[in-house]
């Protein structure tokens, strides 16, 4: 009986954590929008660190309008207030993923890219960058993301998402059973 009884729970906890995994890569598959790309294998802890920075606040802004409007002016409905114990929960998630490294197969016809792959390229080839190679050619954008963090009961959900050329901190919403973009609240172009 005891035997079947963990076997139960086990299976429990292992369809949760499958689950969980499943929606995290619906959700990375439907803001990216497309297949076939490159994705790195880890995100940088710098922009970790720059996330955090970027929701230390009670209320954040959308950048579209409160780098050109005086916040104290904005509606409500451009901004998005966090409690202490989502920010406390959200930093959480965040230090997790300075460990966490993505697998092969998260996007259909894509290309994982990790440091390791890189130095093998350059060794390969004479030195030259994998960046410089027609194999990357072919990819228009590599992208670099987090898991997304769900909140208010997978009602709205934080994603990092960095291309080739930026990187944008975004909140979606849902909206009956669709996401919305709302708010990003932090954003970088080189």
């Amino acid at each position: 009986m005891k035997r079947w009884l963990f076997l139960l729970i086990f299976i429990l906890i292992y369809s949760a954590s499958f689950a969980q995994t499943h929606a995290e890569k619906k959700f990375i598959r439907m803001v990216i929008g497309e297949e076939n790309i490159l994705y790195n294998d880890k995100i940088n802890f710098y922009w970790i660190k720059e996330i955090k920075e970027a929701l230390n606040k009670d209320t954040l802004y959308d950048w579209k309008h409160g780098l050109r409007y005086e916040k104290h002016v904005l509606p409500d409905s451009l901004t998005f207030v966090l409690t202490a114990s989502e920010r406390s929960f959200i930093n959480q998630e965040l230090d997790k993923m300075n460990t966490l490294a993505w697998k092969d197969n998260l996007l259909k016809h894509s290309i994982l890219i990790t440091k390791q792959k890189l130095q093998q390229y350059r060794d390969l080839h004479g030195g030259q960058s994998y960046y410089e190679s027609q194999e990357y050619k072919k990819f228009h954008k590599s992208y670099t993301f987090t898991k997304p963090i769900f909140i208010r009961n997978n009602t709205v959900c934080f994603f990092y998402l960095a291309e080739t050329y930026g990187g944008n901190l975004m909140i979606y919403i849902k909206d009956g059973k669709k996401w919305k973009l709302k708010y990003i609240p932090y954003f970088w172009t080189s």
